[in-house]
């Protein structure tokens, strides 16, 4: 995320907004540089889709900032298909053709 504040107005923080029915607590984000990271292994996992909420918010995260919400989706490969990078293109376009890159 980025900020057009400055100095503590443009903090951001990150957080994964936890719910019993999706898949967030198999993940970790780091507050400060939003990296997420799996905490379970996905190797039986291959050909499934986990999806969860990250709250980006300024003012490190405080009560009174400004906050947005996105969607991530975490697509586990089988071990038998090849990693392929799409960059420059929205969640929703690659949704529509994932079955293409997924073959």
């Amino acid at each position: 995320a980025k900020d057009a504040d400055v100095a503590y107005n443009s903090a951001i923080r990150y957080e994964i907004i936890r719910k019993p029915e999706d898949a967030s607590t198999k993940f970790h984000i780091d507050p400060v540089s939003g990296v997420v990271r799996s905490m379970v292994t996905f190797a039986l996992d291959g050909g499934r889709i986990y999806g969860f909420d990250v709250k980006a918010t300024d003012r490190e995260g405080s009560e009174n900032g400004h906050s947005a919400v996105a969607n991530v989706f975490v697509y586990v490969l089988p071990e038998t298909k090849l990693v392929l990078f799409v960059a420059g293109r929205t969640p929703l376009a690659i949704e529509q053709h994932v079955d293409k890159i997924l073959r």
